[in-house]
């Protein structure tokens, strides 16, 4: 092994221990939302049309390009999975936001109308890592459920 194989698998090493870090809360978000939509394990691109449609349309990431944020959180998300890639999002995400986050990913996991148990424990997840008030969490998974309830399912 000679010297530059040392250092780069020092750093590749490090690096793996780490895992993930999201270099601002605009990454968070993505990281956060794209973890919701690849909680049954497989990712659409109507999955990926919704996702992005809901972060365009907030003034916060107006003038901000997703998609860099995007294959981070994807290539992240792959190799050390969803809640790895909340747990280190969560803390960059400002207070002011995160009600708003969670129910991004409400609108995002209950898009079909349908709770499922994977889905109900990445809800619950968010809410304690976001540190947000359960009956706050239960009001908006509550009026998210009845607002997509009997929706079409778009198929990719």
């Amino acid at each position: 092994m000679g010297l530059f194989d040392k250092i780069y698998s020092s750093n590749s090493e490090a690096s793996q221990k780490e895992g993930y870090t999201p270099l601002s809360d605009y990454e968070a978000w993505v990281a956060i939302l794209y973890a919701c939509i690849s909680v049954d394990g497989q990712v659409s691109e109507v999955e990926i049309d919704a996702m992005s449609r809901l972060l365009i349309f907030k003034n916060k990431f107006a003038n901000i390009e997703i998609v860099p944020f995007f294959k981070n959180a994807m290539l992240a998300n792959n190799k050390f999975g969803p809640q790895h890639i909340i747990d280190k999002s969560a803390p960059l995400i400002k207070e002011g936001d995160k009600s708003t986050v969670l129910a991004l990913a409400a609108e995002l996991v209950l898009s079909d109308g349908i709770l499922t148990d994977k889905e109900k424990e990445l809800l619950e997840y968010i809410t304690l890592k976001l540190n947000i008030d359960e009956l706050l969490a239960s009001k908006i998974i509550e009026v998210t459920l009845i607002k997509n309830k009997d929706n079409r399912i778009l198929v990719n």
